[in-house]
């Protein structure tokens, strides 16, 4: 996006931690595999995630627990505005 830039590095790692004490509250989720954030505008981040599911986790469940996923992410961290996930479906 034009004018989009990197947050600091302090800051990826605090929306890492938000993005991990989410996963483990929920416990469907196996491993994050990667997280990327940008500034979008003032005050305004997009967050990208991706993500192992745990095994046994039926599709049907996976909508639900990203939901969750990005609703707590925003409430621990409010300049969030756009959350992009992608889940891995197996071990590479």
């Amino acid at each position: 996006q034009l004018g989009a830039r990197d947050v600091s590095p302090l800051l990826l790692k605090t929306l890492t931690l938000a993005v991990a004490q989410q996963a483990e509250r929920i416990g469907a989720i196996k491993r994050i595999d990667d997280v990327s954030a940008r500034f979008i505008g003032p005050g305004r981040i997009v967050l990208s995630v991706a993500l192992t599911f745990k095994d046994g986790v039926e599709a049907g469940h996976i909508r639900a627990v990203l939901d969750k996923l990005a609703s707590g992410v925003r409430t621990q961290q409010p300049a969030v505005k756009d959350i992009a996930l992608a889940t891995v479906s197996g071990e590479a």
